[in-house]
C-alpha cells in the first residue's frame, strides 16, 4: 500500500509499504521521479513513532506551513513546502518535496507536484490504513 503519493502525472514522490516487520515496523521504499531523475530508496523502515510524526506533517501542511518528515537522521529524510503557481486553468495548489537520502549516498531530489484539493483527507486515510499494518499480528 502506499502511505504517500504524490504524483501530478509529470513528478512524483512516493512512499510504498512493501512488508510489515513482527518486530513492529514497516518496511518502506521511497520512490522520486520525473522526467530528469529517477531514484529509489530501499528498506526504509517505519515505526509507530514515524508515522505520529507523519500525522503532524499532515496538520501543519493542512494549515499551509512547511514540514519534515523523519528529520532525525536514521534514514531518508522528506521535506514538504507548500505553493501556488499559475498553470492555464488559474492558480493550483502544489508543493515542492524533497527528499533526501541523509545516510547512505547524502543525495537530494526536489520536486515540484500538483496536488488535487482533497488531498490532505486521502493521506490521512492512508496513514490509518498504515496503522491498521503495524498493528496486525505477525504471519
Amino acid at each position: 500500500m502506499e502511505l504517500v503519493r504524490f504524483d501530478d502525472g509529470e513528478n512524483s514522490v512516493i512512499v510504498e509499504i512493501v512488508d510489515s516487520d513482527p518486530r513492529g515496523s514497516l518496511e518502506a521504499r521511497i520512490t522520486a521521479t520525473s522526467e530528469f531523475a529517477h531514484g529509489r530508496l530501499d528498506e526504509v523502515f517505519l515505526l509507530n513513532e514515524d508515522l505520529d510524526e507523519w500525522a503532524t506533517v499532515l496538520d501543519a501542511l493542512s494549515a499551509g506551513r512547511p514540514a519534515a518528515w523523519m528529520e532525525e537522521g536514521r534514514g531518508p529524510q522528506l521535506r514538504i513546502v507548500p505553493v501556488e503557481f499559475n498553470g492555464p486553468a488559474g492558480p493550483r495548489a502544489a508543493a515542492e518535496i524533497t527528499v533526501k537520502d541523509a545516510v547512505g549516498s547524502l543525495t537530494s531530489v526536489t520536486l515540484p507536484v500538483s496536488l488535487p484539493h482533497d488531498w490532505i483527507e486521502d493521506h490521512r486515510g492512508r496513514l490509518e490504513r498504515a496503522r491498521t499494518l503495524l498493528r496486525r499480528p505477525s504471519r
